[in-house]
């Protein structure tokens, strides 16, 4: 009787972010009955907004500083540049999380109707919510790096990621380096065991949706760095 009203009892709480770092299996469990975001979402969207503004903020002063700044727009000071790049950063931020999110619940929502899983699509973006809070963990120790240490050659690089490690040539295999980073493969394992407890799949078939998520997050880091490349390539003939 007791064993009952216990989990009745939590089955009525809600997932938390706290709870997803030290009982990821009960929040996982919460989410199958009670799928609530709301306050997880407005957290990650703030704090990730302000984490966004500020590399934005210490990237473009850098380039300022370091970068000949043509005549016509020497009128602008470095810190109205750098104020303009937080801006911007944290209205980017602030759209593209939750659209992320939904995009990645909705992909995620058309595998699991190819594996045969059970699971709403609020249940999926509570979950994706949530496991936000790693890829939040991991800029905010970006960010301590940066104001600590200042920006580096190449500031996007995560200091967790093995492309902080290994010397890599060339943005495409830096980009497929850094998508392999501590708090990503945390997140990685964390998604196969909520997929398997929230949709009932079995452990081969989360971990195969986790799976394809996430080359396909380092398939389109490898594009950004082709692209990134090719636009140098097309700028560099006018620069001599």
């Amino acid at each position: 009787m007791n064993r009952e009203s216990s989990s009745n009892l939590s089955s009525n709480k809600g997932p938390t972010l706290w709870g997803i770092l030290i009982a990821p299996t009960e929040q996982f469990e919460r989410m199958v009955h009670r799928p609530r975001f709301g306050w997880a979402l407005a957290a990650m969207m703030v704090v990730g907004s302000i984490v966004a503004a500020l590399v934005a903020a210490q990237v473009a002063y850098s380039m300022v500083q370091e970068t000949p700044i043509p005549e016509e727009a020497q009128m602008i000071a470095p810190d109205q540049i750098a104020m303009g790049a937080a801006f911007l950063g944290f209205v980017g931020s602030l759209v593209g999380i939750p659209v992320s999110l939904l995009l990645i619940s909705l992909i995620q929502k058309l595998l699991l109707m190819l594996f045969q899983g059970e699971a709403t699509y609020r249940q999926l973006f509570s979950l994706n919510t949530h496991l936000y809070l790693f890829t939040l963990l991991a800029s905010l120790i970006m960010v301590v790096m940066m104001l600590l240490l200042g920006p580096s050659e190449n500031p996007e690089i995560y200091p967790t990621s093995l492309a902080a490690l290994v010397p890599a040539e060339g943005a495409v295999l830096r980009g497929v380096l850094n998508g392999i980073e501590l708090f990503a493969l945390w997140k990685l394992f964390l998604t196969a065991k909520g997929l398997s407890v929230i949709a009932r799949l079995s452990s081969g078939k989360a971990w195969a949706i986790a799976l394809i998520l996430f080359v396909g997050g380092l398939l389109f880091a490898a594009l950004s760095g082709w692209f990134s490349e090719l636009a140098e390539s097309f700028q560099s003939p006018q620069g001599m």
